[in-house]
């Protein structure tokens, strides 16, 4: 198959090619199927192997080989979710670890923002209080008839 080479953006695209979804399919048998197939029925004959070493056929022993099979995907699971919450618990520590900086950045910036917000406001309302106290003052003025 040859190798893509720049044709210009004006180019159309090329049609795909029609074997791709039966080679997916196949890649898929031969790195997934196949080797999960095979260990199973390697695995199924060393646990015949096993039983058959031991002694035979006895109730006793079919009843623990039923036990270890039941209980072997439950210990996978169980490992595997300890491994889950293993990495959850080191990517949190390195979170907290690496966060304070950023939090006190943070903390910083909502201050600057906080001083910034009531500056404006008192620009803002500085006017309205200034005729609001010069009204006041010619109110309390009149009222008390100071001639």
């Amino acid at each position: 198959m040859p190798h893509a080479v720049w044709q210009g953006p004006l180019r159309a695209a090329q049609a795909p090619d029609p074997r791709a979804p039966r080679r997916y399919r196949r890649g898929i048998w031969l790195q997934i199927y196949l080797p999960l197939i095979g260990g199973a029925l390697l695995a199924g004959a060393a646990l015949a192997g096993i039983v058959t070493a031991v002694g035979g056929g006895s109730t006793s022993v079919w009843a623990d080989v039923s036990l270890l099979l039941l209980t072997a995907p439950c210990l996978v699971a169980g490992l595997l979710a300890l491994a889950l919450f293993g990495g959850l618990a080191l990517g949190l520590n390195r979170v907290i670890v690496a966060a304070p900086p950023y939090f006190h950045q943070v903390q910083d910036f909502v201050g600057l923002v906080s001083r910034r917000v009531r500056q404006g406001a008192d620009v803002l309302a500085s006017p309205v209080m200034k005729v609001r106290s010069i009204s006041s003052a010619v109110r309390s003025f009149r009222g008390r008839g100071v001639p």
